[in-house]
């Protein structure tokens, strides 16, 4: 099994420290002045975090959809009906298939197999037929019993196929404390930022200048993203007095 790389995956190793879940919330943290958990549980931050994760990837996809595609090649055993996308080499994350190649016999373009439901895919005989004829070599998705996603591939094959696919990853909670999201450094500020709004807010705060940093953070995230700029400027911190007088 091969996996194409992040397609910014040399950059974010080449510069600053990559934050876990544990050093993001303590970021939030002390943006909200509480270092230890009172008002704000560890669990009330995570959610927030994982809120701003998810609102950061939103982002991303709007300007690059293609941006969590990844390509993974592997194979699929002869003879079976199913096979689970963990034991093919395939990641345990949440994956949606965007294509699905045979390239068995031609590993350049390779054969589109069709997406088809599992009752369609009982439909289909191991071997060739006017409906395969019809239809063309298909897969379709599943779950065992285990809770694992499993794969079929339509109709059975009696050898082994070469299989490549283009699938786009969906977000991943952090629950861990060294989680990390799978989305560039840049917008590790903007997490922190729009979770300390979130948190602030729940406290009546003002949020206003978190707002207008956010904001800015992203304005320079995205654009460094979209190749139209690279500022590597250090995060600004929210210290003035008056924005903790409430």
């Amino acid at each position: 099994q091969r996996q194409s790389p992040a397609p910014w995956a040399c950059s974010r190793k080449c510069r600053g420290h990559i934050m876990n879940l544990a050093e993001i919330r303590q970021s939030v943290r002390d943006d909200i002045d509480e270092a230890e958990a009172a008002f704000w549980s560890d669990a009330l931050l995570n959610r927030y975090i994982n809120r701003s994760y998810r609102w950061c990837r939103s982002h991303i996809s709007q300007l690059d959809e293609e941006f969590f595609q990844r390509t993974y090649e592997f194979t699929y055993p002869g003879g079976s009906r199913e096979a689970s996308l963990v034991s093919m080499g395939l990641p345990r994350e949440p994956l949606s298939f965007v294509i699905l190649s045979d390239i068995t016999n031609d590993n350049d373009q390779g054969v589109k197999l069709d997406h088809i439901t599992m009752s369609e895919a009982e439909e289909f005989y191991q071997s060739f037929d006017e409906r395969t004829r019809v239809y063309g070599p298909s897969y379709y998705l599943s779950g065992d019993a285990g809770g694992q996603r499993t794969m079929g591939y339509r109709p059975v094959p009696s050898t082994s196929r070469s299989l490549r696919a283009v699938v786009k990853t969906q977000t991943n909670e952090l629950t861990r404390d060294q989680d990390r999201p799978d989305i560039p450094e840049d917008f590790h500020e903007a997490i922190i930022l729009r979770a300390v709004i979130l948190s602030k807010k729940r406290e009546e705060a003002p949020v206003v200048d978190y707002e207008r940093e956010l904001a800015r953070v992203m304005e320079t995230a995205m654009m460094t993203l979209d190749g139209r700029h690279a500022d590597n400027a250090h995060r600004v911190i929210v210290t003035d007095s008056e924005f903790y007088n409430y």
